[in-house]
């Protein structure tokens, strides 16, 4: 009678959803997510394995298990989660594994859920928040979170707003946004008002001070000149041109930056194309000495040239590149050119 060895992956898919849905999720998750079989992956994502995630140590969540959810599965499914159960003791560490998107439920899940923590003494929140059609300021957290908090003592807070800007939306400056921190007591706070999109869009950050946060989000050329010196992660958003000067104050303000993305489609303001020549007009180098990703992807190519060519930036860290591949080549002169060669080797 002849024997036949059948591998788990000859079975049909229908087959194997039916055998892994029978399995824990988060068994299933550890074992063969991210494991390079491209069938595997895509039976994954179906939303029984991540739109409920049970971290709860039983017995199968152990520290090597607990730190390649945190290293390596949830940076790459935590869009699709819904639920997640944690435990008191990896809470801060899961929920920092990741930033997770934007939220457009603030008042109908996450206020609630604030007000009912009474007994609460340490309140830390980072918060963005999407279309609420008004900007979150002292006022609010005072009258709807903070009133219902009377054991709080310590407050540390970064929220964004993002709205689009109508008629009826109500305007505000961050003068008429910091006049509404005066009653709060927990220390200092500021506030940055940026409007992008020809001004049809606008958001609004507010933050406790000093800031103690790691990750900045949609700023434009419009930020205060005060030093960020625990941020690591920076996104900057604008439809007027970033010039050298800007970068400069990044590189002073943000002094360990190490993942930086630039989303700017406007040419810099040179008379030719500048990113053709290798001289430095402006004399000054920037330098990043801690930045490791650089995301020049719906950036001008004028940014490309501006963080590639040794003769205007100083990237000795930089490990990771996104960018268009055409307009690296252009930048590059075909991967040819020596003053690319250190940030592009």
């Amino acid at each position: 009678m002849n024997q036949f060895d059948t591998d788990l992956l000859d079975l049909p898919n229908e087959i194997l959803l039916i055998i892994l849905k029978k399995l824990d999720n988060i068994d299933v998750l550890h074992s063969l997510f991210g494991i390079g079989k491209h069938r595997i992956e895509i039976l994954l994502q179906d939303d029984i394995f991540t739109n409920s995630l049970n971290l709860v140590t039983t017995s199968s969540i152990i520290d090597l298990k607990l730190e390649r959810f945190c290293n390596d599965i949830l940076p790459r499914s935590h869009h699709c989660i819904r639920k997640l159960i944690l435990e008191t003791s990896s809470m801060e560490r899961i929920l920092l594994a990741v930033s997770y998107d934007v939220t457009m439920d603030y008042d109908d899940l996450v206020v609630p859920l604030l007000r009912r923590m009474t007994h609460l003494e340490k309140l830390t929140l980072y918060l963005r928040i999407l279309h609420r059609n008004a900007f979150v300021d002292g006022t609010h957290l005072q009258n709807e979170i903070l009133d219902y908090m009377p054991q709080l003592h310590t407050f540390k807070f970064y929220i964004s707003t993002q709205e689009d800007i109508y008629s009826s939306f109500p305007h505000k400056s961050n003068s008429d946004i910091e006049r509404k921190f005066t009653n709060i007591r927990y220390g200092q706070m500021a506030s940055i008002i940026d409007s992008f999109r020809g001004g049809n869009a606008a958001i609004c950050h507010i933050y406790s001070l000093p800031f103690t946060f790691s990750r900045l989000e949609m700023i434009t050329t419009h930020f205060p000149m005060i030093v960020f010196d625990t941020v690591t992660y920076l996104s900057v958003y604008d439809i007027i041109p970033m010039e050298h000067e800007f970068f400069i104050r990044i590189s002073q303000i943000f002094p360990i930056l190490k993942y930086f993305s630039i989303e700017n489609n406007r040419s810099l303001s040179f008379e030719r194309n500048e990113w053709e020549f290798d001289k430095n007009a402006s004399c000054s180098i920037i330098e990043f000495p801690h930045l490791i990703s650089l995301d020049v992807m719906c950036a001008n190519i004028d940014y490309i040239a501006q963080f590639l060519l040794e003769t205007k930036a100083h990237l000795p860290c930089l490990t990771e590149l996104k960018v268009n591949y055409y307009q690296l080549q252009k930048v590059t002169m075909n991967f040819t050119r020596d003053t690319t060669r250190r940030s592009c080797c």
